[in-house]
């Protein structure tokens, strides 16, 4: 199986439409060199078109199925901490859509870059990024073992 030899952050932004297409367009091209690809989505509808294209492509598409979106948020920022060491490509589809909601802060995220691998791509499409505000109980999900995470007042 390939590996990628530096992984890096993209972050896709901006209003409308194009993010999602643009991370998928990344998958695609990973998944034909080889690579592991998974898409985590955070705020999808139910079904989507990516979702009838994806098997035949070869890619990985996974939503949560808890009942609120704030459990749905913890969810798959769980899934993107245990993922992140087994994939080569992560794209954490509609991230910046659960930051405006305040279902994942600005520290989960950095929490989970400081725990990617060097030879993983990270891929929020973040849509119009904003800070968050800060959720006690979702606060920072990934921090490692071996640091302590504070918390700006």
């Amino acid at each position: 199986m390939a590996s990628l030899e530096v992984g890096k952050v993209q972050i896709y932004t901006g209003d409308g439409k194009g993010k999602t297409t643009a991370a998928l367009g990344l998958a695609l091209r990973a998944t034909g060199y080889g690579l592991n690809v998974l898409m985590l989505q955070f705020a999808k509808k139910l079904h989507c078109a990516e979702h009838d294209a994806a098997p035949r492509l070869g890619l990985r598409i996974v939503q949560a199925d808890r009942d609120t979106p704030e459990a749905c948020a913890a969810q798959i920022m769980e899934l993107a901490c245990k993922q992140i060491s087994q994939v080569d490509v992560l794209i954490l589809d509609e991230l910046g859509e659960a930051m405006r909601r305040g279902f994942v802060t600005r520290e989960d995220v950095e929490a989970l870059i400081a725990i990617k691998p060097a030879t993983t791509e990270l891929v929020p499409p973040a849509g119009a990024c904003c800070p968050s505000r800060t959720s006690p109980t979702l606060s920072p999900k990934c921090a490692p073992s071996n640091t302590t995470s504070t918390k700006d007042s």
